[in-house]
Formats: C-alpha cells, structure tokens, sequence
C-alpha cells in the first residue's frame, strides 16, 4: 500500500506547491487572470506531480531518501484536509474505487502482452468471418440504440452543423470556417447531409451515433491486441453495448463509447503498432487520428514514442547501437506514415489544421491563454460553492487513476501496452487544480481505462488458467456494470422488461424520423426538427422563437446578419452565410485578427446585429467582449449607436441600416428634479494598459417600478477625456425580472464603455464613482453614481501588438460610426 500511497501524496505535494508558487512569477504575456490562474499552470501543476511521483518510484524502489518521501506525502495529504472542503474529499471516492481496483488486478496479474498471452491459451479462436459479423451486429445495436431526440443547443450544434454545412458547400477544413475539433462531428455531420438530404437536428444526431458505433470498433481493437483472442476480444464492446441498452437514459455508458469512438483511429494505430513491421501504416492511422480529432493524434503521436522506446530498448535486447538503431527506424517509419496522411489531405483539401493551430499557438499563447476557461484557486484560496466541489473530485480521481497507470508502467518496464496508456492518460488528463470546467476533466480517460481493465483480464487469465469463455464472462460483467465514462460503480437500474422494451422501440422510432424527411411546423414552416423533436416542449418553443425572429429579418429586408457572441445555428437556420469565418468572436484575440474580423464584416455590408441568448447561445466566455476583443467591441458599439434595440425571444435585435431620424427622439425639454432612482453596478473592468473600462450593471425608476427613459453620460464629466465613450441603456435583463420594471418590460440594463488616461481614472476611482444623468419616463432629470465598488483592475498587457492599443480601440469606433453614418443616411 505504501507503493501507492507515498507517490500520490509526493504527487500532491509539489502539484499543490506548484500552483502556490506559479502565477506570482509565470504570468503569460496578454490579457491578465480574472479568477484564480490559467491552463499553464494547470498543466505545470500535473507535469510536476508526474515527475515526482515517478521519481518517488525509483527512489522508494532503491531505498534512497524513504524518510523524505514520507514527510513529503503526509505533507500532501495535510495540505488536501486543510484545504480542501469535505465534501470535495467525499465526491473523490467513487471516482478512486474503481481505478483502485484495476491498480490491484494489475499487480496481481502478470505480465499481459498479447503474443505472450495467445501462446499461453489453448483452445481455438473464433474465424474471423464469424467476428466481423458479430462486430458489426454490435456496432449496429450501438448506432440504433444511440439516436436520440434532440433539445438544439445554438452553439455547440450549431458550430458543428454550420461547420459542416460550409463543408458541403465546397468550404475548406479548417480555413473558412475556423473549426474547433475536427472530422469526428464535422465530417461525419457533412456526409450525412449529404445521405439524409436533411439539414437540422438530424445530421447531428446521426454524426453522434455514427460516433458510438466506431467505439464499438475502438474497443475490440484493443481487446484484440491485449487479449490476443477474438471471441474473447468481442466481450468487451458487448459489455459497453449491454450497459448502453439497459442504462440507456444515463450520460455514463453513452460517453464512453462516444470517447471511443472518437479515439477509434487512436486505438487501430495502437493496436497495428504492436505487430512486427507495421510503423509506417500505424503512422498512417495515426494521422487520421489527427484529422479526426486534433489533440487526440498528438496524445497519441507522443505515446507511441513511449511504446517504440520500450519496445525497442527493452524488449529487442539491451540498451546498445543496434537498439538506437531499431528506435531511429521506427520512428522515422512512424512519422512518414502521418506525413503521408497529412501530405494526402493537403492535396485534397488543404493542410488540415493550419488555421486553427496558427490561432492556438501562436495568437491564443501569447495573447490570451490566462483567461480562455474561468479557472478558480483551488487549494490554497479556497474553493466557492457549486460545480466547483464534484470538479475537484473528478479531477482527483482522473489525477490519481493516470498516476497508477505510470507507477505501474515504471515497474513493469518490458510492458510497452502500459506504456502507452500510461503516457496517453498523462496527457491527456485534465486536473482541477485551476479549472471548473467539469465537462473537459475526464474527457478522454476512457481508452486508458479500458486499456488497464483488459490488461488486467488478460493478466489474470495468463496467471489462473481461466478459459475464454470465464474471461469473456468476467469481461462482459466489469464493463457492463462499472460506470467508465464516470468513474462510478452506480446502483442496479430499477426498470423493468417492459420499460426496457420500450427504451429500445423508441431509437428504432427516432431511426426512421433522422431519414425520412422532416415535416414543416410552426408559422415558418420550420423543417429543422424531427416530429418528435417537434413535439418537445423547448424545441417548440425555439421553432416559435426562430420563426418570430425570422419575420422580422425579413420585413427589414435583412441578408446579411452578425451574430455576436456566437450562435452559428442560426446562419444554417435563416438560411444566410456567416460574414466572417470567425464562428465567436472570442476566437480573435489578437489586434490583428481583429481587424480582419472587422475587415469581413464591412466587407460583407451586414443589415443587423443580434446579440445572442438562451438555447445554449454563448453569449460571452469569462470577460466581457469589451476586455476579450476590444477593437471589435469599439466597432461594434459605434455601429449600432443610436439603434433602438428590439427584444427578441433569442437575443437583442439592431438593425443599424435603419434611418437616424426614424430612431431618435427628441430629449425633453422639461428636467424637473426625479427621486426614486435606484443604479446598481453589477461588476466593472479596468485596463491600465489601454485605457479600457468597462461596467455593467442596470439602473430604474424603482418608485414606479419602470424602465428610465434614458440613462447619459453626465455633462462634461463622462470620463472620455481622450474622446470614446459608449453608454447603451435599455438592454433586457430578464434575470432582473418584475424588480425593474412590469413583467415583459424590464429594459433596465446598461453596459459603459470608454477609453480613459491613467489620470482620469484615478480620479474617478478616487471619488469613487463616474457621474450618470437619468431621464424618466416623464422626462424628469437626476443625477445618478455609477459606482466603482465592484472593480477589478486588470494587469498589464504584454507584446508590441498590444502597444497604442487604446488609439486602435479609438480608430474601430470611428469606423463604426462612420459607416453607421453612411449606412443610416444612404436609407433616408
């Protein structure tokens, strides 16, 4: 016990001492923190807990230093009790239990290497006819039993259905369209429209199925290779298929094979890997694994190397020329074979990749890689309430699960299958040492998980001469009953043979709705939903959305539309081309890359503007717009200046080509005194560097309740000593609801944006406010303070791009009201 409890404290230790000492002394040039630290320290935290406990490996094993280790690890877990909140600890256990369980099955194994294995097994194996057919009996079962009706997510399915919609109109990967991930829902969501015929809910369904089937083939893969026996071999993807039917309604059994599916390339380049000769075509696979989803091909490209060196240094003879020799031959055939693939691609279709990978390494590092999740300090800071808690304990259970995987690989050095996994999992982890972003913790951990529960199979059934129809047994039952895309043991399901009868009519159902054609609903005709889509109550009331919307697009004679933040359903929906090949507007961090966008949207001479929210629109990331893309957001604002905002049931509507004078009223001319005037400041940003502030909050007549009639800068004092400021009031908020104004009316919020010179800012900060005139309803006059009580000034900006950022954000505002100018007075 001591072998896995003093390396997981030493791992503890210096990852908690890491994020400690980081971010006072590695801050990355571009946009500062907002909360807690970013992925660099992230990632610095999990290399050095992998360090330390492989290196407490050795140095337990050699008996040098035992004493150290020991006060290090009690010192980890002392830090994890102190700081740590209980509940955070409890929700570790179910994710521990079961990599606990396969860390013991390992060390009671032997050694499980396929060709080992197949020579210690008599018996006869199943054709290889008769496996196929199985095989695709079962991949077939998981495709059906995976369709599902849809509830539309503007923004995850709509980056995927715009992505592949600009695809199938003769788009180019990656390069018009600014793709996130890769083939596996692009590509796939591209050929079934091309089958279906269909643009909607149901390509992406299908793309998601199709997904689910291929980890059936990613899991007999495996199997085959570590198990060395195909009917043994075809218990596994059985088990995932069984635990996909009778827990149909659970995210667990569905995640997996999705994980699997989508690593399917992954698991074949491994699996061919381990045959003699076969580098060049597992490089090819590999490749693949590329294109169809970006980083995995990476995680696998490194593990390979892992299993090659093993392999070749350990396994071939000893460590000599000839050994250095075998390793240099087999990774060169390695890599020629991906370049073959990518080489191929580029001929085809273009470098894959090049557009995202020159945004990622180059823009996003330098610029602004410290705030493009919403991490939080975690341990020493304190943890908040909510998601955050069952975060830590999944990122400790992933944590702890890929650190056995390494102190196991460490021992057995002649295993290149663990190798691989155990790197694969190092990489591929996410920890929670700075994150909340639960969904990505465990993203990819099913391949090494599943990968350790067969080696242990294997291993067992080496060691106990079980027959292959107790270890396809044994197999069957541990992946039908434990919960991989968890890590959770979860109860026995309490439906019965009817309900169960009835989970498996329903996908047949939805199978003929996805192929046949969709009938059109609502007052639009709306063709995007299935019927039992159609039916489902926030479907239905998106259709009665969208199709509101769509009315009002056209009586203003709209075809051209920017959507900020990003929503791309819509574009695929109102049947209109995205105007830039920017998706969100977060992906342009850069000045330069901003004024590209700014470039293609005046390009484009775009009609309106919606500001996207609710369906899963994403409205914005971790900072506002004004912070994340300032030039853009300066543009922006200008453009739309004086437009009277229209409240649509999925977000703010301007149409900024409408005439001035149809918009602007007239101010009163009586500016009696008003009381009763309530203003709140919900959070405000400031940017030494450029000048920038920002604040937003909402302010009322809250004698009435009602909306103001208008809320202005206060005269002569509105802080723009150098000429830009933006105060838009009216927004919706409906988070306020009836404690602004009358239900259905509460257009109360504001949003201030100006660019100020260090000296006007510490004035302002040292009054404590900046002065607001509101105007009521009745056109009566009072002052207001905006105050700064919630501010968070920001750091400094690094990077020439970044220099004279504040005359940029001054030139995007001129050019937004230029061409508001031009536009408003072209339609008098």
């Amino acid at each position: 016990m001591r072998r896995v409890v003093v390396p997981f404290g030493v791992a503890l230790a210096f990852g908690v001492v890491v994020a400690y000492l980081v971010p006072p002394h590695w801050r990355a040039g571009g946009l500062p923190y907002v909360l807690g630290y970013g992925k660099n320290v992230e990632h610095a935290c999990v290399t050095a807990a992998f360090l330390a406990a492989a290196a407490s490996v050795w140095l337990w094993e050699a008996r040098r230093g035992r004493w150290l280790l020991g006060v290090l690890a009690a010192g980890g877990f002392a830090l994890l009790a102190v700081h740590a909140d209980p509940s955070a600890l409890l929700a570790v256990g179910p994710h521990l239990v079961p990599a606990l369980l396969v860390f013991i099955a390992l060390r009671l194994s032997a050694r499980s290497e396929s060709h080992e294995v197949a020579a210690l097994l008599p018996g006869r194996d199943l054709p290889l006819p008769a496996a196929a057919l199985v095989l695709a009996a079962l991949a077939i079962a998981a495709f059906i039993v995976s369709l599902q009706a849809l509830d539309i997510d503007v923004y995850h399915h709509g980056e995927v259905l715009a992505s592949a919609v600009d695809l199938v109109r003769g788009g180019r990967p990656f390069e018009t369209f600014v793709w996130p991930h890769g083939f596996h829902d692009t590509g796939l969501t591209a050929l079934w429209i091309l089958a279906t015929g269909k643009i909607g809910t149901s390509p992406i369904a299908l793309a998601q199925a199709t997904c689910r089937a291929l980890g059936v083939v990613s899991a007999f893969a495996l199997a085959f290779r570590l198990v060395g026996s195909r009917a043994v071999a075809l218990a596994a993807p059985a088990g995932l298929v069984f635990a996909l039917v009778v827990r149909a309604n659970a995210p667990g059994p569905g995640v997996t094979l999705h994980q699997l599916g989508v690593l399917v390339f992954v698991a074949l380049g491994f699996a061919v890997l381990l045959a003699p000769r076969s580098e060049l075509f597992a490089g090819a696979l590999f490749g693949l694994a590329y294109l169809f989803r970006v980083e995995t091909g990476v995680y696998a490209a490194f593990a390979s190397l892992a299993l090659l060196a093993s392999r070749d240094f350990f396994e071939e003879g000893a460590l000599g020329k000839e050994s250095l020799r075998r390793f240099a031959s087999s990774v060169l055939q390695l890599a020629a074979g991906a370049a073959a693939t990518l080489v191929l691609f580029r001929l085809t279709l273009g470098w894959p990749g090049q557009a995202w990978f020159s945004y990622t390494l180059l823009d996003l590092p330098r610029y602004h890689r410290d705030s493009a999740g919403l991490p939080f300090p975690w341990p020493l800071r304190g943890i908040g309430p909510g998601v955050p808690l069952a975060a830590v304990g999944m990122g400790l259970g992933a944590l702890v699960f890929a650190l056995l995987l390494v102190i196991e690989a460490a021992r057995q050095r002649t295993s290149s299958s663990l190798w691989f996994f155990a790197l694969f999992a190092a990489l591929a982890t996410r920890s929670t040492l700075d994150r909340s972003d639960e969904g990505h913790l465990l993203q990819w951990h099913a391949l090494p998980v599943l990968a350790a529960i067969l080696l242990a199979a294997a291993g067992l059934r080496a060691r106990f001469g079980w027959s292959a129809l107790r270890t396809s047994l044994v197999i069957f039952l541990v992946l039908g009953w434990l919960d991989i895309g968890g890590l959770t043991i979860p109860w026995p399901g309490r439906e019965g043979v009817h309900s169960l009868a009835s989970r498996l009519a329903s996908p047949l159902a939805q199978l003929r709705e996805h192929l046949r054609p969709n009938p059109p609903v609502g007052s639009c005709r709306d063709a995007s939903f299935t019927p039992t889509e159609a039916g489902r109550d926030p479907n239905r009331r998106f259709i009665e959305a969208t199709c509101e919307v769509e009315g009002l697009l056209r009586a203003h004679h709209v075809t051209e539309l920017v959507i900020a933040h990003s929503a791309p359903w819509y574009y695929v929906r109102f049947g209109l081309t995205p105007p830039t090949r920017y998706f969100a507007f977060a992906r342009a961090y850069a000045p330069e890359q901003q004024r590209a966008l700014i470039h293609d949207l005046r390009a484009r001479r775009p009609q309106a503007l919606l500001r996207v929210q609710g369906f899963g629109a994403l409205g914005q990331i971790d900072v506002p717009d004004v912070v994340r893309v300032p030039l853009v957001d300066a543009y922006l604002r200008e453009r739309r200046r004086g437009v009277v905002l229209q409240s649509t049931p999925i977000g703010d509507l301007y149409f900024w080509n409408e005439p001035k004078a149809a918009l602007e009223a007239p101010r009163s001319g009586v500016e009696p005194a008003a009381s009763g005037l309530g203003i709140a400041v919900d959070g405000a940003l400031y940017v030494p560097a450029n000048g920038l502030f920002f604040a937003e909050g909402w302010a009322a007549d809250v004698s009435r309740p009602q909306p103001l009639k208008a809320l202005e800068p206060e005269s002569g004092r509105s802080g723009a000593d150098d000429g830009w400021v933006s105060l838009e009031y009216g927004r919706p908020r409906p988070d306020l609801g009836p404690d602004c104004g009358p239900v259905g009316n509460s257009a109360c919020g504001f949003e201030y944006a100006a660019v100020l010179s260090p000296k006007a800012f510490a004035a302002f900060e040292e009054r404590g406010f900046i002065g607001l005139t509101a105007v009521t309803a009745e056109g009566a006059t009072a002052p207001v303070e905006m105050t700064f009580a919630k501010l968070r000034v920001l750091g400094e900006l690094a990077g020439d791009a970044w220099s004279d950022l504040g005359l940029a954000v001054r030139e995007a505002a001129a050019l937004g009201a230029a061409d508001r100018d031009a536009a408003a007075g072209s339609r008098r």
